[in-house]
């Protein structure tokens, strides 16, 4: 076995620990063909990128949580009670599906990386690894991703029939003349509107247009005795 042009040479014994531990490369190093380098680079980023939807998939779930519990402690429509809990059961379970899939999705990428370093570094004899359990592994955990898919999909189907039924039953409550509003603003209390509202106020009385009127009125009474005294 020789080391190369690439470094020191890498020694990883299946034995010990099963062929599943992999140093991994860097895909910087400038000593490795640029396919190689290319290759480390997009496994590196697929592992990052299933990270990524993994901490949204857990963000999510927690947002589902405490919108769960606003509903449960908020909402009280009579009819539709029954429905808006199955509707917020299986949202939740939808994004408990989803998290145990993006975790999966975490690993097989890992999968990958791993299989990808490793098959990289035999190629090159940099190391020495026993592929047939990395790549037994990426195959497991493709398995096991397919499956959560699966059933991520059916969640998100029997999701689309519980809205579906929700909405039907809060229509019929409403056409009814059921009380809503609980489903919008929770136990808050409503805004009062003031009916006067939008509308412009009284104008003032003028008080000197009234003095005037009366030295009108004045006026008119002394010219009617005039003529009286002309008569």
């Amino acid at each position: 076995m020789k080391l190369g042009v690439y470094g020191a040479l890498v020694l990883v014994l299946s034995g010990a620990c099963g062929g599943s531990q992999v140093d991994l490369l860097d895909p910087r190093d400038a000593s490795l063909p640029v396919e190689t380098r290319q290759w480390l680079a997009a496994t590196e980023d697929g592992v990052v990128a299933a990270r990524a939807r993994r901490d949204g998939a857990a963000a999510e779930l927690d947002r589902l949580d405490g919108w769960a519990e606003r509903m449960e402690e908020e909402v009280s429509m009579g009819g539709p009670d029954d429905a808006l809990e199955v509707l917020v059961e299986t949202r939740l379970d939808l994004a408990d599906a989803e998290l145990e899939l993006a975790e999966l999705d975490v690993e097989f990428a890992e999968a990958k990386r791993d299989l990808a370093h490793a098959e990289r570094a035999v190629h090159h004899d940099l190391a020495v690894y026993e592929l047939e359990p990395l790549r037994r592994r990426v195959e497991l955990r493709r398995e096991a991703v397919s499956e959560a898919r699966g059933e991520v999909v059916g969640l998100r189907s029997a999701l689309r029939d519980a809205t579906t039924e929700f909405w039907a039953a809060y229509a019929s409550h409403a056409e009814g003349g059921g009380d809503t509003r609980a489903f919008w603003i929770g136990d808050a209390e409503p805004i009062a509107i003031d009916p006067n509202a939008g509308q412009d106020p009284e104008p003032e009385a003028d008080e000197g247009a009234d003095e005037d009127d009366d030295e009108d009125e004045e006026d008119e009474e002394d010219d009617e005795s005039d003529l009286d005294d002309e008569e």
